[in-house]
């Protein structure tokens, strides 16, 4: 097994810190993106079609069609 010797640290231009900065990088980038493709991400989705909804009568209302 290929233990990396660690004792003054994790220097970031050896090749396991730029391992390590690059997945970190990889990781802050894509999980988001993941999150915003969820359903799950925006429960509030199917609210707001409701509230578009009821917007839409309430001006409906104010203004009625001439017969």
């Amino acid at each position: 097994m290929l233990v990396p010797d660690l004792s003054n640290g994790l220097d970031p231009f050896s090749p396991w810190g730029i391992a390590l900065l690059t997945f970190g990088v990889i990781f802050t980038f894509c999980i988001p993106f993941f999150l915003i493709k969820s359903d799950d991400f925006n429960p509030d989705k199917g609210g707001k079609a409701y509230q578009d909804e009821m917007r839409a009568k309430k001006i409906a209302s104010l203004y009625p069609k001439k017969p």
